[in-house]
Formats: structure tokens, C-alpha cells, sequence
């Protein structure tokens, strides 16, 4: 699995309240369970509130069916969530489900006219033989629009899958709505298509750990400044506008509003514009060589017929040095499989986020990449995987890779089972290997403190300088062809000389630079003062002792000096 960064993508962190499923126990595991949000309680609106009564219906035979009733239309004014809540009296369903029985609900609405059948889990309703019996469903509108509800009345079923009636039944329909997120600006609206620009979206209703998205990919650094201003930086992205959209969490884990798995969202069209990024900075190592945009759809198990899913792409290596993929993604586990015994809460051991594992050189030799996510432990948060890749000359030239998609692995066997939908973006970034061309002054000092400038090409910020295996000190980069620095102390003979950048990526002229042999010894008669006397006096001492401090070679002097001390002093 992946390498895991510790990088604090979401700065605050709040778990939804869920229903008591087994998706939920995770949750609950990991941050408890809050109360409710006031803020959203306060703002759900009645659109429809009605009451009426099925009337009784016989067996099929004799003419009766399952009755509808429509409603509608009713205006919806934004974005945000519709709730449909059905009270009937008396309950059909009962304690003893012997036979298939339903109470009224509403499983299918008609929104701008489009008919919607909502999901196939719900309505959810209270236990059976509850009376009266309350079933609820729930949907997000993108948008403000027409409304028309569709109740379904009461049933009963025999053994048989026939219907077979039911008595009259008495019901309330309420047509709730709660605004999701009103996202009016994003600012500045527009950014480098290489991502990490920051910007603050403003509008209403945001919750706290919303994620805001641009064209389905998350941001990162995310910070809720209040309901009505988050700050965050942008991803990667492809030139051209794309959507901002700000998501709440779900109180009801209710990952389907149009493929987009959080809850509560609402979108600015075109409320940011991707734009390519000029020449890069001066003495900057890396440079964005262009971006990609995609989505993986929901994979399930491979008994489903379902699999890891990968995009290809060509591409051209520029030359010998550095390539990274930096892989933005939302939503990386969505049923996430826990980790090994003892530390079940390592999501990275069976679970993996999209990212490049692996690509064709310019010589058609196939390379790993060394491949470090951002955590995984924020089941709703963005994570980016970064994939990295050192190549040689020959390695250069037109190239292959390959994008993984997301994943969850058996723990038993490791065989796939399954992956949530994910929208990602692909930055592709190079940074040349660093060449040695000269080094100036070529020898020097043992003792090292040598002043030297070291000539070239493709130095940049970070920079550092190796004499062998020693690091110079006091580097400046003058320009990215000239570093100047200090020798470090070395051993007599010829030692290579590296510029590296980033982590590993060095460019070494061999032998650049050679030390000197040590300076001989003095002798101990010798005198250190300016007087010529051939006498040690307290001024050859003082001038003897920095010397011993300044210079290890002359630490044995000490002793013969003592030995001396006796017979020569003034």
C-alpha cells in the first residue's frame, strides 16, 4: 500500500450524525456521535403539508391495487435537501412480517419534469407494528425547480408476490426542504491549472467540515471561517471554467445526489477558472509539464463482474531528472476495509486513492514509482497521492503511465472487492537533474574553508552541495548555473562533487575538487614571535597556543613545548 504523508488536509474535524447502520459504526468508532446542527434545524422550511385517506382496497381480482396520489407542483427554491414524511394510521406493516406489507410512502417524485425513483433502501421507517406508521424518504435537488411528489398508498401481499388489499388508511404528507450550501463567490476566480492557489469561497450555510470541491475535486487546507466564508486551496485542474461546489456532511450518509457521495452541496456554475500557469519562478527546481481530469466510476466486487479501473496516457520525458504525478481525489473509502489485528484503524493496509504506480520509460523499460498519500483516515476528505521517479538519459524521450484507480482489498486474500466513484486530477511535474560542469578553485585547504563557486546547470532553490560525502557549508545560488559555498575539512586526494535538489536528484562532476596534503609540523625550537632570538618567551607562547587552537596538526607541539619550557624561558 501507499506511504502515508501526515499532511492535515481538513483542519477541523466533526463527525455527522448517521443512522445506526453498520457504515455509521465506523463513525462512531472513530469521532462519537455530535448533536444535531442547530444552524440547519433552524433554516428547514414546509413546503407541503397535507392529509387525506387511502380508501380500502380488495384483492386484485376484484378490481383493487396498490393506490397512487399525486401532489405537485410544488416550487423548490435552491439547492438542498427535500424530505418527504409520510404519517399513516392505522399501520399495515406488522410486528410478525409473515406476509409483504407496506404503509404509504413516497418513492418516486418528478423534478423539471424528469421522474426520479429515490433509493431503492428507503423510505426508511419506523419498526413495524408502530402506529402510527412513519416512513421517510429524502432527495437533493441541484437546483430550484417544479416539484411533484408521488404517494403510494398502503399494501398487503400473500405468499405468493399477489396483492391482496388492505383497509383504509389514514395519512399526512409533509414535504420538508433544508437548504444545502448557497455558494455566491469564489475569490480570486481564477488560478493556475497547477493547483495550491489559495482563494476564499463566501455564501451561506456552511457547515462545519464542509469540502469544497472544484469540478468534483476536493481542496485542501480547508478552514471554515464561518457559515459564511471557508478558506482553502484549489486543486489541480485542466485550463478552462469549472464548477465550484461546497458540500455539508450528511446527517444521513446519504451518498447518491447524482453520483456525488456527501450530502448537502450547493454550486456556483463556473465559479472558477483554471488558467496555464506562466514560466516558472526563478530557481525553481520543478517544473508542470500539463495536467489531466477524470472519473472512475463505482466499481463493485469482482463477483459483480467489477474491477480496478486505470487510464492510460502518453507522454514525453523531457530528460535525465525527476518525475512526479500529484494525484487529487475525493472521497477515497467508501466502505472501507479495516486494518490487520491490532491496528484496525490503518485504512491505508487494504484501501488504496488513485495514483500512478507505475510507467514506461523513453527505452521502453518499465518503472515503479515510490507512491505517498495523505491520509486516508478522513473517510470524506480530498487526499493526494504523490508519485515519484527518478530517471536516467536513457530513459528519456516518449513515455507511458498509467493511473490506478480507487480500491479496497480483501484482507484475507488481498483480491479486489470493490471501489467508490471518484473524480481526480493529474499534475505531471519535472525537474532536470542538476549538472556539474566545473568547480573553481580545484583544490584546496584539508582543514576545509575554502571559498568556492561551483558552475553548471539546473540548480535551483534547496539546493546543497557534497564534497564526496561531506556537505559544504555557507551555500548561496547565485543563478542556476552558479552556486557559491565552503569547502568542508577532507582527506589528501581528489573527492566528486554533487549539486543535489529535492530529495535525491544530484548531478556529480567526478574528481571536481581536490585537497591538499597537511602542512608540516614545526619544529619545537622554533620561535613564534617576531624577535629572532631562538628563545620561547610569553609571547611565542601566546602566539603558539592560538595556533594549537586553530590547528590540529600542531596540538603535539604542546608537548615538546613543555619539555622545552624549563630550559629556555626568560
Amino acid at each position: 500500500m501507499s506511504t502515508i504523508l501526515p499532511t492535515p488536509l481538513h483542519q477541523e474535524i466533526a463527525c455527522p450524525k448517521v443512522r445506526l447502520a453498520i457504515r455509521s459504526v465506523l463513525l462512531l468508532i472513530l469521532c462519537g456521535l455530535p448533536g444535531p446542527n442547530p444552524g440547519w434545524a433552524q433554516a428547514v422550511q414546509t413546503l407541503l403539508e397535507i392529509s387525506s385517506t387511502i380508501p380500502e382496497q380488495s384483492h386484485q381480482f376484484s378490481g383493487g391495487s396498490r393506490q397512487v396520489v399525486n401532489y405537485g407542483p410544488i416550487a423548490v427554491p435552491r439547492s438542498g435537501r427535500l424530505r418527504f414524511i409520510v404519517t399513516s394510521t392505522p399501520n399495515i406493516r406488522q410486528e410478525v412480517e409473515n406476509l409483504e406489507r407496506h404503509d404509504s410512502t413516497v418513492q418516486t417524485i418528478s423534478f423539471n419534469g424528469q421522474q426520479i425513483s429515490l433509493r431503492p433502501d428507503y423510505p426508511d421507517c419506523n419498526p413495524p407494528g408502530s402506529n402510527p406508521a412513519i416512513c421517510s424518504s429524502i432527495w437533493d435537488p441541484p437546483t430550484g425547480g417544479s416539484l411533484t411528489v408521488e404517494l403510494l398508498g398502503p399494501a398487503v401481499y400473500n405468499i405468493f408476490g399477489e396483492f391482496v388489499g388492505h383497509v383504509a388508511q389514514n395519512y399526512t404528507l409533509q414535504v420538508l426542504f433544508q437548504p444545502g450550501p448557497d455558494v455566491t463567490q469564489v475569490e480570486p476566480n481564477t488560478g493556475s491549472t497547477a493547483g495550491w492557489d489559495p482563494v476564499t469561497v463566501r455564501g451561506d450555510y456552511f457547515a462545519e467540515n464542509a469540502v469544497v470541491l472544484f469540478g468534483g475535486t476536493a481542496a485542501t487546507e480547508t478552514i471554515r471561517v464561518s457559515a459564511q466564508e471557508i478558506l482553502c486551496r484549489v486543486p489541480a485542474g485542466v485550463p478552462g471554467a469549472t464548477d465550484v461546489l461546497v458540500l455539508n456532511p450528511d446527517p444521513e450518509l446519504a451518498p447518491w445526489n447524482f453520483g456525488r457521495p456527501y450530502g448537502l452541496f450547493g454550486e456556483l456554475p463556473g465559479g472558477f477558472t483554471y488558467v496555464s500557469p506562466g514560466p516558472p519562478p526563478a530557481l525553481e527546481v520543478e517544473e508542470l509539464r500539463t495536467t489531466y481530469s477524470g472519473v472512475f466510476p463505482a466499481q463493485r466486487s469482482f463477483v459483480f463482474d467489477g474491477h480496478r479501473q486505470f487510464a492510460e496516457f502518453d507522454f514525453t520525458i523531457p530528460g535525465p531528472g525527476q518525475l512526479r504525478w500529484e494525484a487529487w481525489a475525493f472521497l477515497p473509502i467508501l466502505n472501507p476495509v479495516f486494518g490487520p489485528p491490532g491496528d484496525p484503524h490503518n485504512f491505508e493496509a487494504f484501501n488504496d486513492s488513485s495514483a500512478v504506480r507505475g510507467f514506461v520509460r523513453g527505452d521502453a523499460q518499465v518503472a515503479p514509482t515510490n507512491v505517498f498519500c495523505t491520509s486516508l483516515t478522513y473517510l470524506y476528505g480530498p487526499v493526494i497521492c504523490n508519485s515519484t521517479q527518478i530517471v536516467d538519459a536513457a530513459g528519456a524521450g516518449a513515455g507511458h503511465f498509467t493511473l490506478s484507480g480507487p480500491a479496497s482489498f480483501s484482507a484475507l486474500d488481498f483480491s479486489f472487492l470493490g471501489a467508490p466513484r471518484q473524480d481526480w486530477t493529474l499534475a505531471l511535474w519535472f525537474a532536470h537533474q542538476p549538472v556539474v560542469t566545473q568547480v573553481e578553485p580545484a583544490m584546496g585547504s584539508p582543514l576545509g574553508g575554502t571559498p568556492v563557486t561551483v558552475h553548471g546547470a539546473h540548480f535551483g532553490t534547496g539546493a546543497r552541495v557534497r564534497f564526496g560525502n561531506t556537505a559544504a557549508t555557507g551555500v548561496a545560488i547565485v543563478d542556476e548555473n552558479t552556486i557559491q559555498c565552503v569547502s568542508p575539512p577532507g582527506g589528501p586526494g581528489a573527492v566528486n562533487v554533487s549539486v543535489v535538489v529535492l530529495t535525491n536528484l544530484a548531478g556529480t562532476l567526478e574528481n571536481g575538487f581536490e585537497y591538499g596534503e597537511p602542512e608540516p609540523t614545526p619544529s619545537p625550537t622554533q620561535d613564534f614571535d617576531e624577535v629572532d632570538d631562538q628563545k620561547i618567551n610569553a609571547q611565542d607562547l601566546l602566539a603558539l597556543l592560538i595556533r594549537i587552537l586553530n590547528d590540529e596538526y600542531f596540538r603535539q607541539i604542546l608537548f615538546d613545548f613543555a619539555r622545552q619550557w624549563g630550559k629556555n624561558v626568560d
